[in-house]
């Protein structure tokens, strides 16, 4: 598959996160491609997107992701009437770049709710079950009767919560209880308030039985979530957490070095050596869906570095595109 590059220069108030970007052939000929912006805000975490249906469970009823209403992304989460507690799957604490002294969470009340005067509560709890920790954030809010729109709702982070994000975790939960006369939508869950940087920057492998060690066991890198990692010996990262109701068309991955010194390792990859010259370098791949996006990193000389992964594009229709060639392309934005 041979690669085209386009720039598409956006004025401010279009380049911003969560927005999306739909390259139309004119005329319906051509390619038509869907960008999510991805570039992350204070306090944004994956699994707080909304994004995945991997993300949220719920043994108490069943939730779906809504493409149609949403605070920001592509999705939100959408729940049921009734009690229930909506789970995240684990987190590693070194996934959280920046940590606050509050959390916030959007809620969305539709119209037709069925009784204005009660749309019920909302608790959020941060579960660590390694430690046998499980936390309120703040204490429980009544969710107000804002119909037909969002409304952002926050919550206390106690210095016992931050104190746990400070250590090295690979099982932080969030849960979400709530109880409602009708059916919501919830989105954006995100660190706010005085924001500041994680002190844990950090994760090292204490070879030969931590993960990221070996193939057999590596290091799990979910797309649009980040991790540093400092290791003297080879380290091996898969990347995970690929959408399953639509295909990328390109995987990339950026690598950077946190004292922002030129890194000298290489990054491997299905027999191809990829090098990291620079303080900063980018890897793109192919997207295919039955592919094991398994990755080593050698030669990092003990450096403490950054890596990240994101979905570049998709490919939604594709249509003649030897008629008609010298039509423009139209930029939809919404």
């Amino acid at each position: 598959m041979g690669l085209n590059y386009v720039l598409l220069p956006l004025a401010a108030e279009f380049s911003l996160p969560g927005y999306i970007v739909s390259v139309v052939g004119k005329g319906g000929y051509g390619t038509e491609y869907s960008l999510l912006l991805l570039e992350k805000n204070n306090g944004e975490f994956a699994v707080g997107r909304f994004e995945s249906d991997s993300d949220w469970h719920s043994e108490y009823t069943f939730i779906s992701l809504d493409t149609k209403r949403k605070k920001e992304g592509r999705k939100s989460l959408v729940t049921p009437a009734g009690w229930k507690i909506i789970e995240s799957r684990s987190i590693s604490t070194t996934d959280f770049e920046l940590v606050g002294n509050k959390m916030g969470l959007d809620i969305f009340v539709p119209i037709t709710t069925q009784n204005p005067y009660w749309i019920g509560n909302v608790e959020i709890w941060v579960s660590v079950p390694s430690i046998n920790k499980r936390i309120q954030l703040g204490s429980g809010q009544q969710i107000q009767s804002y119909l037909g729109g969002w409304s952002t709702y926050e919550f206390s982070v106690p210095n016992s919560v931050k104190q746990i994000l400070e250590e090295s975790h690979s099982d932080v939960q969030f849960q979400i209880l709530l109880n409602t006369a009708d059916s919501l939508w919830i989105d954006n869950l995100r660190f706010s308030g005085d924001v500041s940087e994680n002190p844990i920057k950090n994760w090292s492998p204490e070879c030969p039985d931590d993960e990221g060690c070996e193939a057999l066991k590596p290091l799990v890198l979910h797309v649009n979530e980040s991790k540093s990692v400092e290791a003297d010996n080879d380290v091996w990262i898969e990347i995970v957490g690929f959408p399953e109701n639509w295909t990328p068309a390109m995987l990339s991955l950026g690598v950077s070095a946190v004292d922002g010194l030129a890194l000298s390792g290489y990054v491997a990859f299905e027999g191809r050596n990829f090098p990291l010259r620079d303080w900063y370098s980018e890897v793109s791949f192919d997207f295919d869906r039955g592919k094991r996006f398994l990755l080593r990193f050698s030669n990092m000389s003990g450096r403490n570095f950054r890596v990240n992964a994101w979905l570049t594009g998709q490919v939604m229709d594709v249509a003649k595109t030897d008629s008609r060639p010298n039509d423009s392309y139209v930029l939809n934005f919404w």
